[in-house]
């Protein structure tokens, strides 16, 4: 983790009331990602083989798959209505961040089906790798929240004549590169892009 990088978004929004994750919800990923990499070492060949999943009856196992889908599914409905019931009320700040969020668990998944040795294999055709990829993708998310923080710090209107063109450069000077950003083993990376995505979330939220 970059605690510099850090601590330059707890400046920006210093003022601000942060929303931490909730612990129980870390914990739910936690399981999610812990069910998944055991899913991801079932072999293809082992999917047509018999799953009891009831005494008087089997199925095949890749039914099973779709059984653990389908709970997800009601899981996210029965938090939902909890929400409703209980009145909370996340504002426009919170429906704006939360396709970030689906879209990052949309990437988990499909870098969980990813063999680690292929994440530095050259694609061909000066396409990037996996690793650089991802330096980019969390890169991009750690400005994002640098950046939306930044201007809401300058409390500009989108009327106002003083509004600059961009902002200076000095902002990203101390933010560590994509190549910096994509370090480590890819579980190691995977719980970086959360990690930087979490902070932002929790500052902005």
């Amino acid at each position: 983790m970059n605690e510099t990088a850090d601590l330059i978004l707890d400046g920006l929004t210093a003022g601000i009331e942060p929303r931490p994750t909730p612990s129980a919800l870390i914990e739910a990923r936690r399981e999610i990602l812990a069910v998944a990499e055991r899913l991801r070492a079932i072999p293809d060949a082992a999917l047509t083989g018999p799953w009891a999943w009831r005494p008087e009856g089997e199925e095949e196992l890749r039914y099973g798959f779709y059984r653990i889908g389908e709970r997800l599914e009601v899981a996210g409905i029965d938090a939902a209505t909890a929400v409703r019931r209980a009145g909370i009320e996340r504002g426009r700040a919170a429906d704006l961040i939360a396709p970030a969020v689906a879209a990052r668990w949309d990437l988990e998944g499909l870098l969980l089906g990813i063999p680690d040795a292929l994440w530095d294999a050259e694609p061909g055709r000066e396409e990037w790798s996996i690793r650089i990829t991802m330096g980019h993708i969390i890169g991009g998310h750690r400005a994002y929240g640098v950046g939306s923080s930044w201007w809401l710090q300058q409390g500009f209107s989108a009327s106002d004549p003083a509004l600059p063109k961009q902002t200076s450069d000095a902002l990203w000077e101390p933010l560590p590169s994509e190549d910096d950003e994509a370090v480590g083993a890819p579980a190691v990376v995977r719980a970086h892009l959360g990690h930087v995505l979490d902070r932002s979330i929790e500052r902005l939220a």
